[in-house]
């Protein structure tokens, strides 16, 4: 056959590394084969199908040993970038309040000419205290 379909349960077709289920059952199933025809030969030990599953299973735990480690120092790879991307984030935030604050002083500030010009035209200046003590005009009276 020619399909590449995984339930077919071609040995062959499974990949050095796997993780699905049904290639874990190809492998049970290629073993169950190969120690029934040497069953009916007359084999009651299966030392030949119980090595090359132990092969394929060794060559497994093998590269997941191989790979633990190297996804020990891609966790640690992982762990900066997140660190690092936290502070990032901070100096994101921090940058972000300082535009908006200048952002609402610049709006203050450009209304400020208008502000004063109104405040003029209307008359309504407070009185600072150097106002008051300013000599106030004495009314005189003859007699």
């Amino acid at each position: 056959m020619e399909s590449d379909d995984p339930t077919l349960q071609n040995v062959e077709k499974i990949l050095e590394e796997f993780h699905d289920p049904v290639h874990h059952q190809a492998l049970a199933f290629e073993y169950f084969s190969e120690a029934y025809i040497a069953f009916f030969n007359g084999a009651d030990v299966f030392e030949e199908q119980d090595k090359a599953l132990e092969a394929r299973y060794s060559e497994l735990t093998s590269l997941a040993t191989y790979s633990t480690s190297s996804h020990s120092s891609i966790a640690k790879k992982n762990d900066k970038a997140l660190r690092d991307l936290e502070e990032q984030k901070e100096k994101l935030a921090q940058l972000q309040a300082e535009l908006s604050q200048l952002q609402s002083s610049a709006v203050r500030s450009q209304n400020f000419p208008a502000m004063a010009i109104s405040i003029l035209l209307s008359g309504t200046l407070r009185k600072t205290p150097e106002d008051s003590r300013l000599p106030r005009e004495r009314s005189c009276q003859v007699s």
